[in-house]
């Protein structure tokens, strides 16, 4: 099964995360790469300050 980001595509290799098409035959799931990950989680923590704080 081959892991792509859900975010920019790029799929999962021995080598790490590259930018390489898959054919349809594949079978396939979505995650997240380190890179996203960790962006997505900075947006959610940025998300939860304001929240807290407009709730106060």
């Amino acid at each position: 099964m081959v892991t792509i980001c859900c975010v920019c595509n790029k799929t999962k290799t021995d080598y790490g995360w590259q930018d390489k098409n898959i054919s349809n035959d594949e079978l396939h799931s979505h995650g997240y790469c380190p890179k996203c990950a960790e962006k997505a989680l900075e947006e959610i923590r940025l998300h939860r300050r304001e929240t807290v704080l407009t709730s106060m």
